[in-house]
């Protein structure tokens, strides 16, 4: 049986991630999502980067449906050995717990730069109850 080296690489819309207690992510850049794995799949999914040379013959058959799944539903693409991935997408760890969203608000005194809702209709109190003689 001839050799099959194939190099797989992660679309660009794509990044490599991991954070406190889920150390094995691949987000997505162009949306709110985020999907994880577990280490045997990480090993598989890692190896995308298109410098790794994954031996096609010597993969299980569920390995794989795994790189073949990936591929159709838009992850992974093939690519040539001289590929590589980008900088952005490399494999970063964040020592913070994972949180999909975040909704960040200003309360107490925000200053008259960036006045919080509490000031701004406490000014509107206040100046309706100004008498002008």
């Amino acid at each position: 049986m001839p050799e099959d080296i194939r190099h797989y690489l992660l679309r660009p819309s794509y990044a490599l991630r991991g954070w406190k207690l889920l150390p094995y992510a691949v987000q997505a850049l162009d949306r709110p999502k985020t999907e994880f794995f577990r280490r045997e799949e990480w090993e598989l999914f890692s190896a995308c980067d298109g410098q790794t040379d994954i031996d096609w013959n010597g993969l299980a058959e569920e390995q794989k449906e795994r790189y073949g799944h990936w591929e159709r539903n838009g992850f992974i693409r093939r690519c040539r050995p001289d590929e590589r991935l980008e900088a952005f997408q490399e494999y970063r760890f964040y020592p913070a717990r994972f949180k999909e969203k975040v909704q960040w608000s200003v309360t107490g005194f925000g200053g008259r730069l960036f006045p919080c809702r509490e000031q701004r209709l406490s000014h509107v109190d206040v100046a309706a109850r100004v008498v002008v003689a």
